[in-house]
């Protein structure tokens, strides 16, 4: 029997839940998720593949419910499932989206149940799903231009709410997952706390994410020209960030996706709030997980904690600012929003001691850019693009890795957009040069 068949089994024997008749679209993902990880090990029997379901579902559903604050303060949008998919800790990580559909099935469900005798079914599981179907009703029934936004923290009752009104759904979701939260409560433009050290090429993503969310609240307010991505972006996608969750100790799944970037970028620029710039740091790395593994072998140490000491991010930054469409040409992209693209990419001459250090790694640097670069043509019609750069503030005598420099860019990006983000001969004057793939000059041969 395949495993699909299994865990479709093994959700009709979940007391309390009705999936009727009909086949049930789940994927392998969802399997690997609740059931087992590992996809050389045999399948599991019924049985236990619901005692699987029971104890990973109602650790997801305790994991809603006790976020309470957060499921109201993005209002039950799908930003929601953005900060989950950070919260909880699944045996395979899960797209945003992924898990929207697996609690909405599990939510239908139960509503559907009927109970065969005048007593109903009450399990840990159940009450878990009926206390976020409570939630879920009463954020439904509520006028959405009433409710506050104000998250949990160590700030008195009946202080001001957190984040400010202006913060998006999506920003307070990428800032409210543990370890980023209680670094950054109760910022503000008005409160703007402690200046935060940049974040260098080994450190932790969540120490990352602390310092875009800092920035933001503190530097972007309601009338702000540019959105800034809270979540570094180490990955163009999905399955990348799959292949590297164990390795990682399942930290990959605090980085984002180009994909997921690239859509908060189309509503930042294109939507209601129609920002003039839209940022994300970017913090790949190029290695291969067998690269972590060999070192952990070598150095008798944990398979994560080799990765994150021996596989150093490489730092840069992708702006994409609003274009001006009239009296110009398609440009190169396939989307149809107009575009200009900037990467900043610090390397040779100028920070020749934050490039790649190999010629391996390099190559997969061009490769990884070469994706990324395909995924901005799929939403956006490119009409120029640029790449290289360097950061205002110059260091005579300091040595900064990539991801460092690239954290002094996106700062002061964010403080003065005027500056951060130059046009025309100021793109040559801070060291940008027209990128090949958006028909420029051959850039590689500069970096």
């Amino acid at each position: 029997m395949g495993r699909l068949r299994v865990l479709r089994d093994a959700f009709d024997k979940l007391d309390g839940f009705y999936f009727g008749k009909e086949p049930i679209d789940i994927s392998d993902d969802v399997y690997y998720a609740l059931v087992e990880a590992d996809q050389s090990m045999a399948d599991y029997s019924v049985d236990m593949v619901v005692s699987n379901l029971l104890n990973r579902l109602t650790t997801l559903f305790q994991t809603c419910t006790l976020n309470e604050d957060v499921y109201r303060g993005v209002g039950g949008s799908k930003s929601f499932w953005f900060f989950i998919a950070a919260a909880w800790n699944p045996l395979h990580p899960l797209t945003p989206a992924e898990l929207e559909d697996l609690v909405s099935l599990i939510m239908e469900s139960r509503r559907s149940y009927t109970p065969k005798s005048q007593k109903s079914v009450t399990t840990i599981l159940t009450n878990a799903v009926d206390s976020l179907i409570d939630l879920a009703d009463e954020v439904d029934s509520r006028d959405p231009l009433r409710q506050v936004v104000s998250l949990r923290g160590t700030a008195p009752s009946g202080s001001t709410a957190w984040p400010p009104a202006h913060v998006s759904k999506m920003d307070v979701a990428l800032m409210a997952v543990k370890g980023v939260r209680e670094k950054v409560f109760g910022v503000s433009n008005a409160n703007q706390g402690q200046g935060v050290a940049l974040p260098n090429r080994l450190d932790e993503p969540l120490t990352i994410r602390a310092y875009l969310s800092q920035l933001s609240l503190s530097k972007l307010g309601p009338d702000a020209s540019l959105a800034l991505y809270l979540a570094p972006v180490a990955f163009i996608g999905h399955q990348q960030r799959q292949a590297w969750y164990k390795t990682t100790g399942y930290k990959s799944r605090f980085y984002g996706t180009a994909s997921e970037f690239l859509e908060y970028a189309y509503r930042a620029l294109f939507g209601k709030d129609h920002r003039e710039h839209a940022v994300c740091l970017l913090t790949p790395w190029f290695f291969e997980p067998a690269d972590a593994a060999r070192v952990a072998q070598e150095a008798d140490a944990p398979i994560p904690t080799a990765w994150l000491r021996s596989c150093p991010r490489a730092g840069m930054a992708l702006v994409l600012s609003q274009a001006e469409e009239k009296g110009k040409g398609k440009g190169k992209g396939k989307g149809s929003f107009a575009c200009r693209a900037m990467l900043f990419r610090p390397g040779r001459p100028r920070y020749a001691d934050a490039a790649e250090p190999t010629p391996e790694r390099r190559a997969r640097q061009d490769a990884w850019l070469d994706a990324l670069f395909g995924a901005v043509d799929a939403d956006f019609d490119i009409r120029e693009g640029h790449v290289g750069g360097s950061t205002l503030r110059r260091y005579e005598n300091i040595q900064l890795d990539s991801v460092e420099l690239a954290c002094q860019f996106v700062r002061e990006l964010v403080e003065d957009p005027e500056k951060g983000a130059p046009e025309g001969s100021g793109l040559m004057e801070r060291g940008f040069a027209l990128a090949e793939h958006w028909d420029g000059e051959n850039y590689r041969e500069n970096v």
